[in-house]
């Protein structure tokens, strides 16, 4: 099931740096071409089987692979398990391991979290909100402004994040100026105002943004699992893809 709405935005100043890696899992001639689940069939209560992709004048599996899951008795929900497993070994092939500090202990398996990094380059563009005035935010360091349309994310005191909403480069490349209909419709949306968002106790850490264009935007990932090492938490997950 595609979940857009991610428990938790991550942006470079919340990974701990150096901490990145990407990795991508190629298809090979050995791969599967299909899936085979077992399971028992509530109306004979024997053994049964679905395939995904199924066999066809078009397409016959010669190197299926064979699941089985328990607790499945119902055949149409046996296919949809055996789509998923499929197409989340075609489409879930790009793997993102980073380092966080306390927010990592806050996200679970399974969880869907936004992720935003200067590596590799096309993870979007993030950094600190140090200033505002009016729809008017500045940026710090300054992003590139590529090519459009430009979607920004600001990350809300919980670590969840707010948007997107469209916005345009302002007086230089270092200020982002919101698109009124669009902030409307996301405070709308989201219950919340842009003061609340980027509101901060005296002495914290500025709000972060992503900020998405056209040829650069951050990630959807789904939580693998993660690990405690000292202070930091290791976190690995993969890239979603809304096909899945």
């Amino acid at each position: 099931e595609w979940r857009d709405v991610p428990t938790m935005l991550l942006t470079d100043r919340e990974i701990v740096r150096d901490s990145m890696q990407v990795s991508f899992t190629m298809l090979g001639e050995e791969d599967p071409d299909a899936v085979v689940v077992e399971y028992v069939d509530e109306q004979t209560w024997r053994p049964a089987q679905v395939q995904y992709p199924p066999d066809s004048d078009a397409f016959t599996s010669v190197n299926a692979e064979t699941k089985r899951v328990d607790g499945i008795v119902n055949r149409d929900q046996a296919f949809r398990e055996c789509a998923f497993y499929y197409l989340q070994s075609i489409y879930r092939r790009e793997n993102v391991a980073l380092g966080s500090e306390y927010e990592g202990r806050a996200i679970t398996r399974g969880s869907v979290v936004r992720v935003q990094s200067d590596l590799p380059e096309n993870y979007g563009y993030g950094g600190a909100v140090v200033g505002v005035a009016g729809a008017t935010l500045a940026l710090n360091p300054v992003p590139v402004w590529d090519e459009g349309p430009f979607y920004i994310r600001l990350r809300k005191p919980n670590g969840k994040f707010f948007g997107p909403v469209l916005c345009s480069r302002g007086v230089d490349a270092a200020h982002a100026v919101l698109d009124a209909a669009s902030l409307a419709a996301a405070q709308t949306a989201q219950a919340t105002t842009l003061a609340a968002v980027l509101a901060r106790e005296d002495g914290a850490e500025y709000p972060s943004f992503d900020l998405g264009t056209g040829v650069s935007q951050s990630r959807l990932c789904v939580v693998l699992d993660g690990s405690p090492s000292g202070d930091k938490f290791t976190v690995n997950m993969v890239v979603d893809d809304q096909r899945v």
